[in-house]
């Protein structure tokens, strides 16, 4: 399995939604717009308020997974 394949795999919790953020290196805000869903519900499924529903976590680990993923290959220039 490639790293790309892992995250998409994640389950959702509040840890794993932050933590895919921060390695992707996005705000709550900048990962929202990218994704294309309201920052509240960023910030809610961060804080366990309210889980983000199953499309919105496939659109954020999409978007963060290709920003790893790009981040990786650069890196091995």
């Amino acid at each position: 399995m490639n790293r790309t394949d892992a995250i998409l795999k994640l389950e959702q919790t509040a840890y794993n939604i932050k933590n895919i953020r921060v390695r992707a290196g996005l705000t709550q805000q900048e990962v929202a717009a990218l994704a294309i869903i309201d920052p509240a519900r960023v910030i809610q499924a961060e804080f366990e308020i309210a889980p983000l529903t199953d499309l919105e976590w496939q659109l954020l680990l999409a978007v963060c997974a290709g920003r790893i993923t790009a981040f990786v290959e650069d890196r091995k220039y």
